[in-house]
């Protein structure tokens, strides 16, 4: 069902950036409910369906806000991303350097 909006959504014409933050929701929330017990109280607050048919409707709406919404949204979650990644990385280094050097 979580799938079907989001090509729903692509299908009616939201932009790409729009399409993407619906997909992420979707990932999210499948991540979560991965989580033993945990994963059943976030599926009850986190509610991807409802977050993306809401981007729809504001897609139509406010289709300029909705697209820099999503776009700043996706900025963020990328230079998290590469952030977190940087970290581990450099974690890593550090750990082998240590135990080899």
């Amino acid at each position: 069902v979580s799938l079907y909006i989001v090509v729903r959504g692509a299908i009616l014409g939201v932009s790409l950036f729009t399409v993407i933050r619906m997909l992420l929701n979707v990932l999210f929330d499948t991540a979560l409910s991965m989580i033993p017990i945990a994963g059943q109280f976030a599926d009850f607050f986190w509610k991807a369906n409802l977050r993306n048919m809401d981007l729809i409707d504001r897609s139509f709406q406010e289709p300029v806000r909705t697209r820099r919404a999503s776009l700043a949204f996706l900025l963020f979650v990328g230079i998290s991303g590469l952030a977190i990644s940087a970290s581990l990385i450099y974690s890593l280094y550090r750990i082998v350097r240590w135990v080899f050097v």
